[in-house]
């Protein structure tokens, strides 16, 4: 999130935030649009097919693949918009927001990757997503955000309020239509996938086309390098096309008309251009790296019209440069798949976030009776040269550089974050006694997450590699 509000935010003591919102938070907001017809979310049993896919393994060394791009975009009525501070609602769609779904089946063992355009998922939303799909194998199911700040509100920290919010911002029956919707589109890509092989590429992002806002432009902490994989039959078609990049997808900014942002548009490109289904997953972009127009400096430069052809030439330069990056490389036949997981408890020292918790604006089903510390959980890919690490959360770049360097072998290491939580940000404890990032302290679950999370994770992608 960045924009004015950071810094009114920095303005205003925490004291003061905490004694708003609870003497809001009794305060009743209607959603419902007038004259909106809304159809009641109807709950419906699902096949599993990811469970009769574990069921039947294959001894041929053929790695199967399926992709589906998933509208997920509420047409029908207004949302609460995630990113900049609660209280913004949607004036219609400017362009789609997708869930992004790749079925990988390597015979003995499978998994799904869903990166959806929204700002986050809590992980009591993702098992309840996983519950949906698998019955058997919650953990095979990656669910990753965006971070898209664009999108409708899933968390539920930015629905009705001024600076702070007093009610919870989710539509629920949006999400549950969305959430049933999504594991009927995990199953088509289920039913679809066919033999495939894999290319992995990297390259560096220009670096104008991103910046550290609390830095002049060239300098600050921030990552460049492009991780690529592109799934694809035997015959050369793609299936997908997988970028990696640090960047927060909130080049838009304050606009209120729905958007999957630059990422959209590398949707848009990749397809038009024969990539298969694009995915966006987010580096390590914490602290705060953001899209160039976003500088303090910048913005007066950039009106909306002028931000969306930057956000387009973007998502044509990210597809451009993915493919490029994979055209000559040599294509990996029967890649395997290898998953670990780990669970780990995050003390909650954020007060904000607790009195949240507390209001029933962020829930925290699954977390711990007492609010004090957040159960969450850590996962690795290895698939074929490659590995994968997901990161609950928004780690800094620093954090990403040491899970990087956790991964020598891996060409090119994917740091993916936002993945299975939304642990807001982590960072060293250097930079926590940092004072360029008092916003990100007071958006932070405390000083041990950065570092806890951090460690977990190298000790889980050295485990039995």
């Amino acid at each position: 999130m960045t924009g004015e509000e950071r810094m009114k935010l920095r303005l205003l003591p925490l004291s003061l935030l905490l004694l708003l919102l609870a003497s809001l938070s009794a305060c009743s907001y209607d959603m419902e649009i007038r004259g909106v017809q809304m159809q009641p979310y109807v709950p419906a049993p699902l096949p599993q097919l990811f469970d009769e896919a574990m069921a039947t393994p294959r001894h041929d060394g053929v790695l199967l693949a399926g992709a589906q791009m998933l509208d997920i975009t509420p047409y029908d009525r207004k949302a609460w918009l995630a990113g900049f501070g609660p209280g913004r609602k949607s004036r219609g769609v400017l362009d789609p927001v997708y869930a992004h779904i790749l079925y990988l089946n390597d015979g003995r063992n499978a998994t799904v990757l869903i990166a959806l355009d929204i700002v986050g998922i809590m992980n009591p939303d993702v098992n309840r997503l996983r519950s949906l799909i698998t019955a058997k194998y919650p953990h095979n199911i990656q669910v990753i955000a965006t971070h898209n700040h664009q999108g409708p509100d899933t968390i539920g920290y930015w629905g009705p309020g001024l600076l702070i919010p007093v009610d919870r911002g989710v539509d629920q029956d949006w999400f549950d239509k969305t959430m049933q919707a999504i594991a009927l589109s995990v199953n088509d890509a289920i039913r679809t996938a066919q033999p495939a092989r894999l290319a992995f590429g990297d390259a560096m992002v220009d670096p104008r086309w991103s910046s550290n806002l609390w830095f002049d432009h060239d300098q600050g902490p921030k990552d460049d390098q492009l991780g690529v994989l592109r799934v694809e039959t035997f015959d050369g078609k793609a299936l997908a096309t997988v970028i990696n990049w640090a960047c927060h997808a909130e080049s838009l900014l304050h606009n209120n008309k729905i958007s999957a942002d630059f990422p959209g548009r590398f949707y848009k490109h990749c397809a038009a251009k024969g990539g298969g289904v694009g995915i966006f997953l987010a580096n390590a972009s914490g602290g705060m790296v953001t899209a160039y127009p976003c500088r303090w400096e910048q913005r007066k430069h950039y009106d909306l019209e002028k931000r969306i052809a930057w956000a387009d030439q973007l998502g044509e330069y990210l597809y451009d440069t993915a493919a490029a990056s994979v055209r000559d490389v040599p294509r990996v036949s029967g890649a395997k798949i290898n998953l670990k997981h780990s669970s780990l408890a995050v003390p909650m020292r954020n007060p904000l976030f607790r009195v949240a918790a507390d209001n029933g604006i962020i829930r925290t089903d699954d977390r711990g009776h007492d609010r004090k510390q957040f159960n969450t959980e850590l996962n690795v890919l290895d698939l074929g040269p490659c590995t994968f690490a997901f990161v609950p959360g928004e780690p800094f770049p620093s954090l990403g550089k040491i899970l990087k360097d956790a991964m020598p072998r891996s060409k090119p290491p994917f740091v993916v974050t936002l993945a299975n939580d939304e642990l807001a940000y982590m960072m060293t404890e250097e930079e926590w006694n940092d004072s360029h990032y008092r916003y990100e302290r007071s958006m932070s679950c405390g000083r041990e997450a950065g570092p806890l999370v951090t460690e977990a994770l190298v000790a889980l992608i050295k485990k039995g590699r």
